[in-house]
């Protein structure tokens, strides 16, 4: 596997808004990944990601949402109607 590092402005930032007391960029991607290794792998190498609240609130005592979009059902008429 090939690791990779966040740039030095990147770690900033994963400081300041991802990591949890005492986590570092590898620990962060472990409990982001909550033990599927293929996905921490992806994140090692620097080639996915997840959105902001997954590397927030995955593998955290925090409780919230993994999602950032959700989807409601709307009506599809100007008036209301369905």
């Amino acid at each position: 596997m090939k690791k990779w590092q966040p740039s030095e402005n990147g770690l900033t930032i994963l400081k300041q808004r991802y990591f949890e007391d005492g986590e570092d960029f590898h620990a962060m991607c472990l409990r982001t990944a909550d033990g599927d290794q293929k996905f921490a792998n992806l994140m090692l190498e620097g080639r996915f990601f997840p959105n902001s609240p997954t590397m927030f609130n995955a593998g955290t005592s925090a409780g919230g949402t993994l999602s950032a979009c959700f989807v409601f059902d709307i009506s599809d008429s100007l008036n209301g109607d369905w």
